[in-house]
């Protein structure tokens, strides 16, 4: 199932939003992780962002882009 995600990056920000769809996110600034979390409809942010359907795809970014990561 494709889901819908409107995500817009202007004037350094980035917008997202997943209507009705509990989404992961993963905010990093391209050397670690600054969050992942899991929610429902808009996040706003100056830092990179990337949105996926499972945690698994957004542990995956994380390795893909050798990022440091606490969890």
């Amino acid at each position: 199932m494709e889901i819908e995600v409107n995500q817009v990056t202007e004037q350094g920000t980035t917008f997202n939003k997943s209507d009705n769809q509990l989404m992961w996110r993963l905010v990093h600034d391209g050397q670690k992780v600054l969050d992942l979390f899991q929610s429902v409809g808009y996040t706003q942010t100056q830092s990179q962002l990337f949105t996926a359907t499972t945690e698994q795809e957004c542990l995956n970014k994380i390795t893909e882009l050798g990022l440091a990561y606490n969890p």
